[in-house]
């Protein structure tokens, strides 16, 4: 990691957001049926219905809008939205 030389108040180990390594849970929206549920668990290659992300959580939002996920907008429709943060409510902390 390269090192920052401009002065800051606040470095790297600062940084709780950075630090702090979450799990995203995603899964099949339960809305929908089996037959898709399994259908969009298979196109995500999920384990189990599931896709683990582990990642940093200043970066969990990066994650979600590129599934193209709204974890606080679940009355969307379920075809519309296929997938849904399991664990939004261990995780929304780290959410904008």
């Amino acid at each position: 990691m390269p090192e920052v030389v401009l002065p800051s108040e606040h470095g790297v180990e600062g940084d709780i957001a950075w630090n702090t390594h979450i799990i995203l849970n995603i899964i099949p929206d339960p809305r929908l049926s089996e037959f898709q549920q399994s259908i969009i668990a298979r196109d995500y290659n999920m384990k189990k219905q599931t896709l683990e992300i582990t990642t940093r959580a200043a970066l969990a939002n990066y994650y979600l809008q590129y599934l193209r996920m709204t974890p606080s907008l679940p009355e969307q429709s379920p075809e519309a939205q296929q997938l849904v943060l399991e664990n939004y409510e261990q995780v929304k902390q780290y959410l904008y």
